[in-house]
């Protein structure tokens, strides 16, 4: 081995082990790969919420019942208790995904008609938006959902899917 200035001599690699060269920058792979990282670090929900999720989807309201029964009639993918987060942990009552957006559906029970309960559904709706996942919010009361077709689901849906970050209020 050479002898270099600062004692250490220079290792000579076999062809198979000699290390690869630095490219000028990250790789393409390595790109997406750290912007898929950032996009799934806050919204990996704790294991709190996932029980709380799974709590929630075994006591239904008949509002739920109703949307879920429409959904799966018209052959629609959901998911049911979808656990977010932004800034706080949310589950959502039912998460839709047309084509590469996912929208989000609410039933609302008496408690939601409140100032107070309008005040806080509002603050929700702002962190679940700004949080990215979710491009569309719809809030329905359990009147409501037991007048919805499933025809009247899909246009909802495809009309939600062409506005980004609208809520839509069906009382």
């Amino acid at each position: 081995m050479k002898k270099t200035a600062g004692g250490r001599g220079r290792r000579k690699y076999p062809a198979w082990a000699k290390p690869k060269p630095k490219k000028n920058g990250p790789s393409i792979r390595g790109i997406e790969r750290n912007l898929k990282a950032k996009a799934l670090s806050g919204s990996v929900p704790s294991k709190w919420m996932i029980a709380k999720s799974d709590e929630l989807r075994a006591k239904k309201n008949k509002g739920e019942e109703q949307i879920e029964s429409l959904l799966k009639a018209a052959g629609i993918l959901f998911t049911r208790e979808f656990a977010c987060r932004y800034k706080r942990e949310y589950s959502i009552d039912f998460v839709v995904e047309v084509g590469d957006k996912l929208v989000a559906i609410e039933v609302d029970g008496s408690q939601h008609m409140t100032n107070a309960g309008q005040k806080a559904d509002r603050i929700r709706e702002k962190n679940i938006l700004d949080g990215g996942e979710i491009c569309a919010f719809a809030r329905m009361t359990w009147a409501r959902s037991a007048k919805e077709s499933k025809d009247s689901l899909r246009e909802l849906l495809e009309l939600m899917v062409g506005v980004d970050r609208g809520v839509f209020l069906l009382y």
